[in-house]
């Protein structure tokens, strides 16, 4: 019998300790109920329609309060058969139990409390969750395993006793045990430093809660400042500010297509986060790896994707200008003044200097930086290659490859806004205007010059194609993009100079799609005579 007495006990004390530690956790969970009760009514708008009658900011949190709680202490009173068997299987006191419901409860109310507070100063649900979690897991979780490792590391025993009493979970823990003298001192202590928070955390929300009904829920920090730069770089050039009025009196379409600053303020951005971007790769990377090897891998493919984007930019800009004003039915409008087609393109190009060429002058310098930069990456291709050939003329080479980039810089970008401008009177959406202005022009004399030198292999002069000289290849590919970009801008000028009012002002052109490349090509080909 005596054996007996001591197994049911014994298993008395383990079904009392699970028990606690599982009601500990959903004490803890009662946040859960009370950290979206007073945000939601902010998003619903309905939290100042409470204020419009006698209630306050103290009857509004216990109200919230109550309704919590409730809920834990009609679940409370349902597992009490439970919670009184361990006192029936022995090994456990009645006060002892008593003890444990009092150290629940107050955990409950501190984690509704937390709960409702950070409610109050919320008014997203994902935001106010976050706050009540992290506020309920410092008192319950971090207070106690930072004491734990105080005490461990033989840092004062009053300290460490002083940062586990604040958290819940001392008197929990505690009530397991024989309150006897100074144990039963401390269980309280720890008790009423914890209710003393739970009224603290009540009574900021309920001073805060009449002083933020008006707030709306806010955005996302990127949203927001994604917001605020669409909102900098939207800004125009007022008409009767010193600048729009010389604009103006220049030329009205010039004061038009350069009044938004947004163009200019994202070819900056790019170019300036491409620059920050090619920064924190050198620096990376050179840690690791040769820094002349890091440099000529990140500035040579660098030097070439800006150059490109800047001269898109420009040609697509030119584009957009058209197709905008057209389906704006602007065009109209415009055709009716005495503004010719001539004064049009001028102005269109006008506000392309405007925009693009302070860019273009800050280019210039960047693409010989990267050369420079590249110099030792050239000297060491040069070794792998043909150690017996002098590094420097693998500069040279590579010098001339930066000028022929700047010389393409200044002729695409003019082919590209020249063809572009033709395109947009022809295409009927912007996106294939830009397409085809970009293929025709970027591509073109690539495809072109590919066609020529399988053409030429059909020919005698098939052995100055085997192993052409550096530079050969070089002027060769110039020359192609030289003459097909000429051809762009003269067959462009030629067709906006004659046709483009009456294609500006039919309106079957807005019918127009871009479903057959090959016809949209055709029709940029001058009509036989």
């Amino acid at each position: 019998m005596e054996g007996a007495g001591r197994f049911t006990s014994t298993i008395g004390q383990q079904i009392f300790a699970i028990q606690a530690w599982a009601a500990f956790v959903l004490a803890g969970c009662a946040m859960n109920h009370s950290f979206d009760s007073i945000s939601r009514e902010k998003r619903d708008g309905t939290l100042g329609l409470l204020f419009l009658t006698h209630l306050t900011g103290k009857d509004v949190v216990l109200g919230k309060l109550v309704t919590t709680i409730s809920l834990y202490a009609f679940g409370a009173l349902a597992t009490l058969p439970v919670l009184t068997l361990p006192v029936i299987l022995g090994g456990i006191q009645a006060r002892q139990s008593f003890y444990l419901l009092i150290a629940l409860a107050n955990t409950a109310l501190f984690s509704a409390a937390a709960g409702l507070l950070a409610s109050a100063i919320c008014v997203s649900r994902r935001r106010a969750a976050s706050t009540a979690t992290a506020t309920v897991i410092f008192f319950l979780a971090a207070l106690p395993i930072t004491a734990f490792v105080m005490r461990h590391k033989g840092i004062n025993i009053d300290l460490c006793m002083a940062v586990d009493l604040l958290s819940p979970l001392f008197s929990v823990r505690a009530s397991q045990g024989a309150l006897l003298g100074l144990q039963q001192y401390y269980y309280w202590l720890s008790a009423s430093l914890v209710f003393a928070f739970s009224c603290l955390f009540l009574a900021a929300a309920s001073f805060i809660v009449p002083r933020v009904w008006q707030e709306g829920e806010r955005a996302p920090l990127m949203r927001r400042l994604r917001q605020r730069y669409a909102a900098w770089a939207d800004a125009t050039i007022p008409s009767r500010s010193p600048l729009g009025r010389a604009l103006l009196d220049k030329n009205a379409y010039e004061w038009l297509a350069a009044r938004r600053h947004a163009a200019t303020i994202d070819a900056w951005t790019s170019l300036a986060i491409m620059l920050l971007l090619c920064a924190g790769l050198i620096a990376y990377f050179t840690r690791h790896y040769e820094t002349s090897s890091v440099l000529i891998m990140v500035c040579l493919p660098a030097a070439y994707l800006v150059q490109i984007n800047l001269k898109s930019r420009a040609g697509g800009e030119a584009v957009d200008r058209f197709c905008e004003d057209r389906d704006n039915n602007a065009i109209e409008l415009i055709l009716s003044t005495p503004l010719s087609i001539r004064d049009m393109i001028a102005g269109e190009f006008a506000a392309l200097k405007r925009r693009f060429l302070p860019l273009f002058l800050v280019m210039i310098p960047l693409l010989f930086l990267a050369w420079f930069l590249c110099l030792g990456g050239i000297d060491r291709v040069a070794m792998v290659f043909n150690g017996d050939l002098d590094p420097i003329v693998y500069r040279a080479r590579a010098l001339v490859m930066t000028m022929a980039l700047v010389f393409f810089l200044f002729v695409d970008s003019l082919a590209l806004v020249w063809t572009g401008m033709l395109i947009s009177l022809t295409i009927g959406k912007t996106a294939h205007a830009r397409a085809l202005t970009m293929l025709s022009t970027l591509l073109g004399p690539l495809a072109l010059y590919g066609l020529l030198i399988t053409l030429i292999r059909l020919t005698p002069l098939k052995p100055f194609t085997v192993s052409p000289d550096f530079y050969e290849v070089i002027g060769s590919i110039t020359a192609v993009v030289f003459f097909v970009d000429l051809l762009l801008i003269g067959h462009a000028r030629k067709r906006l100079y004659a046709t483009a009012r009456e294609k500006l002002s039919n309106p079957l052109v807005h019918t127009r799609d871009f479903t057959n490349p090959f016809a949209a090509l055709k029709r940029l080909l001058p009509k036989a005579p």
